[in-house]
């Protein structure tokens, strides 16, 4: 009886110990970068990889009281706006409309805050920026766990701190 059920069990290793002479399953053909993404000319913008940012319809916005204060704690203190206003969310989703930068890890200089978009009561993406030079000005959002950099245009700069003299502490 016990020689009866060691049968099976050979089988199955013999069966599964050499896969190196099968030829491999699918389009082996079809690259993709680190973020899922297909490197094709169809990807230019960081809105061909998160299409769905045009649904945008607000946002609110996170302001850290000390960004480059304690490294564990920054985020921790911050002072918040919520907006639906459109020139805002345009400059915004444009912003995005541009060539992207593919990390694997997160820049040296830090977020200045964060905003949550939303697509009616969705949320649709976090993303973070910086405004502190032309050299660590940026926007970014995570895919797959890369992160996605696009320059900062002057505008949203300006709007967020338009903004962020609407802000207040939760």
């Amino acid at each position: 009886m016990f020689k009866l059920s060691l049968i099976p069990l050979f089988i199955f290793f013999v069966g599964c110990s050499d896969n190196k002479s099968h030829p491999p399953v699918g389009n082996t053909k079809m690259k993709q970068d680190s973020t899922g993404v297909k490197s094709d000319k169809s990807v230019s913008t960081a809105l061909d990889i998160e299409p769905f940012i045009k649904e945008t319809d607000s946002l609110q916005i996170f302001y850290y009281d000390n960004p480059y204060g304690d490294s564990v704690r920054y985020a921790r203190f911050y002072q918040y706006t919520s907006t639906s206003d459109t020139g805002v969310i345009e400059e915004i989703v444009a912003a995005f409309q541009q060539p992207y930068e593919i990390k694997d890890q997160v820049n040296k200089c830090r977020s200045e805050g964060k905003l949550y978009l939303f697509g009616g009561e969705e949320p649709l993406k976090t993303v973070y920026f910086s405004t502190l030079s032309d050299s660590c000005r940026y926007l970014y959002f995570i895919k797959n766990g890369m992160f996605v950099y696009v320059n900062m245009p002057d505008g949203v700069k300006n709007k967020l701190a338009e903004n962020r003299k609407m802000s207040k502490k939760p």
